[in-house]
């Protein structure tokens, strides 16, 4: 039980999969404004996207993909999966008045190296399915509140007089790397 408890605080803090592995950064370098509702959104989204594919990547995994030798399908797999879950989750919400804006999140949430990276790591990583669950949404969640972190610090830094060459991607980019030396403080824990 603690070493579950380990792996959804790693996900979170100090093994941060876009802090650390550079994964996931597309949401992070455009430059549009966001509302916190809508990046809220997005997180939420990525998060669900995890662990519902880490949980049938590695059920595919272990149930068909070892036990017949067909490991080198596997990046296939992956994008059918992710792709099918993204459908899935679009045609669960067309039903659902109160969140209208889902299928804003869906291009960026399937084309988002996170999803990918989490999936690969859950098939050479994990070794049980709890472990997966739990380790995907943790990342998820960690990629959930770096979102939130990220717009926080951006609509406050939209407010200072810095030079227009500093504006929007660089001081993005710099910010990512002012946190990831704070994340990397946890790295020892």
């Amino acid at each position: 039980m603690l070493d579950l408890l380990y792996l959804l605080l790693g996900g979170v803090l100090w093994n941060n999969i876009i802090l650390t592995q550079l994964l996931g950064l597309s949401p992070f370098l455009v430059e549009r404004k966001s509302s916190m509702e809508y990046v809220w959104g997005m997180g939420k989204m990525t998060t669900a996207l995890m662990t519902a594919s880490a949980f049938v990547t590695f059920l595919i995994y272990d149930v068909i993909l070892e036990p017949l030798a067909l490991e080198f399908l596997e990046n296939i797999i992956l994008i059918l999966i992710v792709f099918l879950l993204v459908i899935l989750f679009q045609q669960y919400k067309k039903g659902e008045a109160r969140e209208k804006r889902w299928h804003f999140y869906l291009p960026d949430v399937f084309m988002n190296t996170a999803v990918f990276g989490i999936l690969l790591l859950n098939m050479t990583e994990w070794e049980t399915v709890i472990e997966a669950i739990v380790g995907a949404a943790g990342f998820g969640l960690g990629f959930a509140v770096l979102l939130v972190i990220i717009e926080a610090i951006n609509s406050r830094v939209d407010k200072l007089p810095l030079p227009e060459w500093l504006r929007g991607i660089p001081i993005q980019l710099i910010t990512l790397g002012i946190l990831a030396l704070a994340v990397s403080g946890f790295s020892g824990i």
